[in-house]
């Protein structure tokens, strides 16, 4: 082995997003560089993905079949850091969900979410956004690529963004992730959010003992 072989394998490998072992919010956009490229196929092919909550988005886009203004949907995962030590992530070529995720879905896209056996004649139905005018079915590229609702980089995009959360632990089998920045430092946003605005609400205290007259 020459000394150049020997310094390469001796060389430390950059961070990666599965090294992380602090707040998934506080990742620093240089960790997730390999993810820029291409999106992650979950943890391993075939391996599901645990997520300690689950949260599902909604967003506005003009539907690229009938051109009326339509909901999406997205959904992203916190992940068990005890077992996969990841960012939280969205979630994209989803196949199956457990029975109360499955409703939970449903009820919060008011249908428009849904398994299409349609979408994918080799993996099965997968879920996907349909049109609320037309009923076109939308596909990820359209819903959660680059330049999709679920990027957002401008205040007004950030709070088009609507979201429920679902606490687990979940198992979802047959789902991946995609790394995600501006879903990140969204989150970050809409928590922070949250607690000033539940800080700023005034505590209702007790209501004061009544006297009683005496006669």
């Amino acid at each position: 082995m020459n000394s150049n072989s020997a310094l390469h394998s001796s060389a430390r490998r950059p961070r990666r997003p599965g090294d992380v072992k602090h707040d998934p919010l506080a990742v620093d956009a240089d960790t997730m560089l390999d993810d820029v490229q291409p999106a992650k196929r979950g943890g391993a092919r075939g391996v599901p993905v645990m997520c300690q909550e689950l949260l599902l988005l909604r967003a506005g886009a003009d539907c690229p079949q009938c051109g009326g203004r339509t909901p999406v949907f997205a959904m992203m995962g916190l992940p068990e850091f005890e077992v996969q030590n990841a960012p939280s992530t969205l979630l994209r070529r989803i196949v199956n969900l457990p029975p109360e995720v499955d409703k939970a879905v449903r009820t919060f896209s008011k249908g428009r979410w849904r398994n299409d056996h349609r979408a994918s004649r080799t993996s099965g139905a997968l879920w996907l956004s349909h049109c609320a005018r037309c009923d076109a079915r939308l596909d990820e590229d359209f819903t959660l690529g680059d330049d999709g609702p679920f990027r957002p980089r401008l205040y007004k995009q950030r709070v088009a963004i609507k979201m429920e959360r679902l606490p687990g632990p979940f198992v979802l089998d047959g789902a991946q992730r995609l790394p995600n920045l501006p879903m990140l430092s969204w989150l970050d946003w809409y928590n922070d959010r949250e607690r000033k605005a539940h800080a700023a609400k005034p505590r209702v205290g007790r209501p004061a003992a009544k006297s009683k007259k005496r006669r």
